[in-house]
């Protein structure tokens, strides 16, 4: 295997413990260096992979301090994160904990596509998925790997979502590089992110099996509209669905949770104080949009709140064309018996006193939202 391992320091050491790590550590060393040691236990393997000779090597004491100027000793976890899998969605031989509904967790694995089997009451601790069955059951160490329904889920939207970088699992370069940087694509390479020097460039055998970040599936300023009511009560004091988010999300045991705007039934109980869990909402459509976006003016000391296609004083509708209707009345003359009658002020609904003017600049402001 071809690597220049750049993203490592010149020459390092992996300590093994066991037989079985350091079987694992000399198969490395011939994928990255061009061959390799035999394996024994409580030994220190070099890696020299960018060395003309010597570029690899094996020996019971460190090699820290000694004449092949090795600078970073790995521990065996160290250096195996660098290479581990990435976690995906399981297909066989796991369970789900039941996180008090059976009802949902049964479902959820029906939609993902495996097959019920059998009669789930009230009382199983776990739901067990193997040969695409599912199964109740009390003893989870019966299974492969165990989730909350909380992780599936997660794991199931990382699928749908594009990786922009990976986050380096521990500190590289004497320092200069930390645990939790994130590295970038570069061309056949990887970079860390914002920074354009080579000197930390890595090559994708390694990096690509760091954990992945993935890019948000939201950002504030996004329009959604919630699908579910059950994990966030506060929207039963609204018949309000589509908010706006506001704030970058906070991520609570493992549960991404937005704030958005919008008021609720409580008075003053701003909608933006809770969080609305990610796997609760969806993109809102445009229709939905247009259904919430709203300006409010004040004239005359009584607010008209304009919406997408229609507009409120309080609770009572204004029709745009009553409206123009009424501004050609202060147009009009009107003759009585010698006298002449122009209309100062007009009253609409229980509201009155409008002027010209105001009457304008409602039409005014409800065309331009409406253009907008």
């Amino acid at each position: 295997m071809e690597n220049n391992l750049k993203q490592l320091p010149e020459r390092f050491s992996v300590y093994a413990k066991t037989l079985e790590e350091a079987k694992y550590i000399v198969k490395k060393q011939e994928e990255l260096c061009g061959g390799n040691e035999y394996e024994s236990r409580n030994s220190y393997y070099r890696f020299c992979p960018n060395a003309v000779y010597d570029k690899y090597g094996k020996m019971g004491d460190s090699y820290l301090g000694s004449s092949f100027d090795v600078t970073k000793e790995f521990t065996f976890e160290e250096f195996k994160s660098f290479f581990e899998k990435k976690e995906e969605f399981p297909t066989d031989d796991f369970c789900v904990t039941n996180n008090r509904n059976n009802k949902e967790v049964v479902e959820y694995l029906v939609n993902k596509g495996f097959k019920r089997n059998g009669f789930f009451g009230n009382s199983s601790a776990y739901y067990g998925v193997k040969n695409n069955q599912i199964d109740a059951s009390f003893n989870p160490n019966s299974f492969k790997t165990s989730y909350t329904l909380q992780q599936l889920k997660e794991l199931d939207n990382m699928k749908e979502r594009k990786i922009i970088g990976y986050k380096c699992p521990m500190d590289l370069f004497d320092g200069k590089v930390k645990v939790g940087d994130i590295y970038v694509k570069i061309k056949t390479t990887y970079g860390l992110k914002d920074n354009s020097s080579t000197a930390f460039e890595l090559p994708k055998e390694i990096v690509e099996q760091w954990s992945p970040v993935y890019e948000q599936k939201y950002k504030v300023g996004d329009w959604i509209t919630v699908t579910n009511t059950s994990n966030s009560k506060w929207l039963l004091d609204t018949n309000q669905k589509t908010f706006k988010l506001t704030q970058e999300p906070t991520n609570f045991n493992g549960i991404m949770c937005w704030s958005t705007s919008g008021i609720g039934n409580r008075g003053m109980n701003k909608v933006g104080m809770y969080g609305i869990r990610e796997e609760d909402f969806r993109k809102a459509t445009e229709e939905e949009i247009k259904s919430v976006q709203q300006k409010t003016i004040n004239v005359n000391n009584t607010d008209i709140i304009i919406k997408k296609g229609s507009m409120f004083a309080v609770d009572k509708e204004f029709d745009l064309n009553y409206l123009q209707v009424v501004r050609e009345l202060f147009n009009d003359k009107i003759p009585l018996e010698g006298w002449t009658i122009s209309v100062e002020t007009v009253k609409i609904g229980c509201r009155g006193n409008f002027k010209k003017s105001d009457i304008e600049n409602i039409i005014d402001e409800y065309k331009k939202f409406n253009t907008n």
